[in-house]
């Protein structure tokens, strides 16, 4: 059933507030009342409210998933954290390598010889620094440097590259 504008006379149809012509607000007791759709309205809305408040909704499946979803999330957002962040324990980068010891040489002739070497880390890094030469880099990664860390008992060797240069 469509509702008549009584100041334009328009035609409207029955689900309109105001008149699509005019704007004017249309009299909606005219229509008759349909009682099926608000019975099933309340209805909808009562199974809504019985699903929300319904003490058997946190069920094992639904704690499970909640769970692995909080750990799920937490483990990406810890490894993004971890790759922003600088490293730690980090030599600083030196730009000075004159003095950099042939250690290569050196271990050769240790082991002909059969006496021990000992190198300091500055040795090393400045070592790496000079005769370490980049490979080609990709365009969102690029090769800055290898440095050695020694503790005792270990010899750490690591790469350094800068992403989009950080």
């Amino acid at each position: 059933m469509n509702l008549e504008c009584k100041q334009c006379g328009y035609e409207n149809e029955s689900q309109r507030v105001y008149c699509h012509s005019c704007g004017a607000k249309l009299d909606r007791t005219v229509l008759p009342e349909d009682t099926t759709e608000k019975q099933a309205s309340s209805s909808s809305v009562r199974r809504r409210v019985r699903n929300l408040t319904s003490p058997g909704r946190f069920t094992l499946g639904r704690l499970f998933k909640m769970v692995f979803s909080a750990v799920f999330f937490g483990f990406i957002a810890a490894s993004l954290i971890a790759a922003v962040l600088p490293p730690h324990d980090v030599p600083a980068a030196k730009t000075d390598t004159l003095d950099a010891p042939d250690v290569s040489g050196l271990i050769r002739d240790a082991l002909s010889s059969g006496r021990p070497v000992a190198f300091s880390e500055d040795q090393l890094n400045s070592f790496l620094a000079r005769f370490i030469r980049a490979k080609k880099s990709d365009s969102w990664r690029k090769y800055t440097r290898t440095f050695v860390r020694l503790k005792p008992g270990e010899v750490w060797t690591s790469i350094e590259y800068a992403i989009f240069d950080y």
